[in-house]
Order: structure tokens, then sequence, then C-alpha cells
């Protein structure tokens, strides 16, 4: 099966690694999170590469001198390189991609990238639209670049025994996607009064369903310039600023945020109160979001204000650009003076 992206040439999926081969024309360069070695003949795939490189995820790895300690090792090994014959693969999540994206996009002035998720999350969003990031100063992905990936190949394998806490992490993207597409909300089934059990196997058939949702909206704008994928924004105003603040992981952020969107919705008059406890009920209940650990994550107004201005929603003196939401599908952009979203910041800790 794939899907046709304007910007990544095709997302393909397959039901295991070894069905899969790089490209023996070129040089084919693949790094990878070494925690994944555990996987049962992953090894033996990863040696049809000409160079594997190990990385160690994480956003530390997403940092100029990570990028300049893969360079060097690259070098290391004295392999020739080839002006448009050289291949990078990004074997791992979303600070994999992001990294290897940035790397891509700048070695020989750039060669193609292949991502391979390996993460629910990253399957679903990082692996599409061609943005890569670096850290700097504090700051997610302050540093990057535009650079599409090639192919992106989505194998089963990864997935398969990807339970619990994992599982857990990539129902918060697969909620806002869900929140901003009716097809995905539909598809997910949690418009039903049972609550939805899910499972690898379950999430594996929604996957293409919420990767055509993202792809739908790169297709209106594939650069960005238009503002149409500032919707994918849509829970991460508070959920970037949290992640920076506490180092919480990205799914339990995200979830965070999208309660705080739907709660911002609900002050701005975009949401009628019973649709507001209504959708509320429904990332709780069907999608296992929750605010048990509110009063942990909460910090003080200045802090607050700092990481949020310093995010790329903020657009002008004071003021953020916030996505909120009128329905299912129906994401709406709205400009908040920072003093009046961080009362609605108040209101929802209290």
């Amino acid at each position: 099966m794939s899907l046709k992206n304007p910007v990544s040439t095709r997302v393909q999926f397959f039901s295991n690694f070894s069905r899969v081969s790089p490209d023996s024309s070129m040089m084919n360069v693949v790094f990878y999170d070494q925690a994944l070695t555990k996987i049962p003949g992953l090894k033996t795939w990863l040696k049809k590469f000409d160079l594997q490189i190990p990385l160690q995820a994480g956003e530390a790895l997403k940092s100029a001198p990570s990028l300049e300690k893969t360079i060097q090792k690259i070098f290391e090994t004295q392999t020739p390189f080839i002006e448009g014959r050289t291949r990078f693969y990004a074997v791992g999540g979303g600070t994999v991609g992001d990294f290897v994206g940035f790397l891509s996009s700048t070695f020989l002035q750039g060669v193609d990238l292949i991502h391979v998720p390996t993460t629910w999350i990253s399957a679903m969003d990082s692996a599409h639209g061609g943005r890569t990031g670096l850290n700097a100063a504090g700051v997610k992905n302050i540093l990057s670049t535009f650079h599409p990936a090639k192919e992106a190949w989505i194998i089963q394998d990864f997935f398969r025994n990807q339970k619990g806490a994992r599982l857990q992490e990539a129902l918060g993207d697969a909620a806002r996607m869900a929140l901003l597409d009716a097809t995905v909300w539909k598809a997910s089934g949690v418009s039903g009064k049972k609550p939805v059990t899910w499972s690898p196997e379950r999430l594996w058939k929604l996957l293409p369903i919420v990767i055509e949702a993202k792809l739908r909206l790169v297709r209106l704008d594939p650069l960005g310039t238009k503002g149409t994928l500032s919707v994918l924004g849509l829970g991460q105003t508070l959920g970037h600023a949290l992640e920076s603040a506490h180092g919480i992981s990205h799914g339990k952020a995200l979830g965070v945020g999208l309660f705080f969107a739907l709660w911002v919705s609900w002050c701005e008059g975009l949401l009628s109160s019973e649709r507001f406890f209504a959708l509320e009920h429904v990332l709780s209940g069907h999608w296992g979001l929750s605010l048990s650990q509110l009063d942990s994550l909460r910090m003080e107004r200045y802090r607050a204000a700092g990481y949020i201005l310093r995010d790329k929603k903020a657009i002008a003196s004071g003021e953020i650009q916030f996505i909120g939401l009128s329905e299912i599908g129906r994401p709406e952009h709205l400009v908040i003076p920072i003093d009046d979203l961080l009362d609605h910041l108040d209101g929802m800790w209290s």
C-alpha cells in the first residue's frame, strides 16, 4: 500500500523490514536508534546498507554538538561520498528523524532522505511534510530546514509490540488529527458510547487514515507559506511549553495541550458548554488522555509566558496565534494577547 505525498515521493507500508531493501545504485547510509537493535532480525537488515551509524535517540541528539560529532563519525569511516549518489535513511522516532533530516539537508549541499519511522508518533506526524529541526537556547526546533524525504517506509515490524505506555503516547497525536479531520474521527470509532479499546492492531489500521489526513493539509500548503499547516499546532501551544519546562514526553504534553485548546475554545466562545464537555469526555474516555497529573505540571505565569512567547506561534509583541476548535474538522485561527491566554491557563489550572 502506498500514499501520494507532494513533498515525499511515496509513503509505503510494509509488513516486515526484511521485504524492503535500499537502492543498490546509491551509497546508502543508515542512521538508526541504537535501542532498536534488540528487535530480532534488525541487525541483519541494517547490514544491507553501505554504512551504519548508531544514534542515541532523545532531545539531546537534536543539538549542534551532536551534529558535529555525527559528521566526524561519518568522516572517520573514510567512506567516499558522491553528490547525487548518496542517500541517508533515518530509522527511529521523531528525534532521529528531525536530526537526520537536518543533517541530510546540509550534508554535501543536500542528499536524498528516506524516513523509516519506528514510533507511532513519528509515523503519524514528523516523517511527513519536510520539516527538520535542531534545538538551541532551550527552544525546540528553532534551527530548521525544509527538506522533503524521497520516501517514507512504514514497517509494521516496528509497531507490533508497541503497547502500554508507547501506545498511549501515540493517542495524543491520533486524537489531534481526529479533532482536525472528520474522516479520522469517524474511522477511529470514538463517536460511540462504548469506550474504544486501543491495541497495536487497531492503531495500525487507523494509521494510513491519519497519515492521509496530514497529507491533505500538506497538499494545500506544501511549503507552509499559506498558513494552512498551522492548524497542526492544535494543542501544541501549551504542549511545547510543558515539554520544555518539565521534560515530559511529547504525547503526554500534547494530551494536556489538547484539553487546553478545548478550554480556550470554550472561553473564547467557539464551543458551547455542552460541546466542550462532550469533547473533553471523548478525549478522556475514548482516547485515554488524562489531566490527572495537572497539578505537577503547573508553572508560574512568567515561566509559561516565556516558553509560549519563544515558540513559533508568537506572531507579534505580546500576541499568540492560537489554534482553537469550533467543531470536529473545523479548526479556528485565533490571535490572543498573552495576558488573556495566561488568564485562560490559570483558569484551567484551578
